[in-house]
């Protein structure tokens, strides 16, 4: 019990700090509170915070599903042009995924497959009541060997490893983005869009649209944008402690991956962790990574999950099963 009451007090004590000092600098300068939430009584551990900035809405939508002993999922939808995309794909991946795999599908197809039903469920009904928005989604299903990620847009995964310095004996972070940011200027997409009949300008499709794969979008469809999201996996490790980020691209306006991961490691200090306190840890980077991509500038939505990822041999301890391959 100690390691979980010490975790628990850390977030208490930071977040407190974090109200009394950021909470009147949002206020001072029009931008909006930072949402948070955490969850280290199920079996997946996780903590996520947002904030629309300075923005006047918030779009973004999370997605957490934590209490499944086989699986953990979560994910980062970033809406434009309202948030009725963002809502729709949030709300409607997992009971269409979780069909997905009731049919006998493998986790990285279920996983592409889903998302690309969740494309067609908006688009009929988009041409039926005309619906204009978009969103991104960036969904990684984590079991104890793997993370499987996959996107559509420029929300984000990325990995954090800790290692020993060898030469200063401090714990650093290495940062391996897994999604694929998908920009129009990049030549696999721009081609896509040109075949189509679409262009780029400005880093835009036709000016306008500043991603090349979305959820939603109607307009654009018939110019080469796509839903087909790429899907990576990530092979989970036994020995050093990784955590897993998903974040929307407000995230990354002033803040590389780097940054990101050096801020999971203020977060979590010095000493050894045990599955308490990474998850407890989890909130705190979670809010951190946003308190500072707002400190550094970024103007945009702004969502982000924090993922412990633990390996295989700390699940059989806890009498998980897991059948996915």
């Amino acid at each position: 019990m100690k390691p979980l009451l010490c975790a628990l007090f850390m977030v208490s004590s930071l977040y407190l700090c974090y109200v009394f000092l950021f909470g009147e600098l949002a206020s001072q300068n029009g931008l909006k509170d930072i949402n948070f939430s955490v969850d280290g009584k199920n079996s997946w551990s996780y903590g996520t915070a947002g904030s629309s900035g300075h923005r006047s809405k918030q779009e973004d939508r999370v997605l957490v599903v934590s209490s499944h002993a086989d699986f953990g999922v979560f994910g980062v939808f970033d809406g434009h042009g309202s948030s009725g995309a963002s809502d729709f794909a949030a709300n409607t991946f997992y009971p269409v995924f979780s069909r997905r795999l009731a049919e006998g599908q493998r986790l990285g197809e279920a996983l592409q497959m889903a998302i690309e039903d969740v494309e067609n469920m908006f688009m009929e009904k988009a041409h039926k009541q005309a619906w204009y928005s978009g969103s991104t989604a960036c969904i990684a299903v984590v079991t104890p060997q793997v993370a499987m990620v996959g996107n559509v847009g420029d929300s984000r995964a990325l990995v954090c490893v800790a290692r020993k310095n060898s030469t200063t004996n401090l714990i650093e972070m290495d940062s391996t983005q897994l999604s694929k940011d998908h920009h129009p200027e990049l030549a696999e997409e721009r081609r896509r869009i040109e075949a189509a009949g679409g262009f780029v300008e400005f880093g835009r499709v036709n000016g306008e649209l500043a991603v090349s794969r979305v959820i939603g979008d109607m307009e654009f469809k018939a110019f080469g944008v796509s839903a087909q999201a790429d899907v990576v996996e990530y092979r989970i490790g036994n020995s050093n402690e990784e955590f897993l980020v998903l974040a929307s691209d407000g995230i990354f306006q002033r803040m590389s991956n780097q940054d990101v991961c050096n801020t999971v490691i203020i977060a979590r200090g010095s000493g050894a962790l045990d599955h308490e306190s990474r998850s407890g840890l989890s909130q705190v980077a979670a809010v951190m990574i946003v308190e500072d991509a707002l400190e550094s500038g970024s103007s945009d939505n702004l969502s982000v999950i924090v993922v412990p990822l633990v390996g295989e041999s700390e699940h059989n301890n806890n009498k998980l099963s897991v059948t996915f391959h």
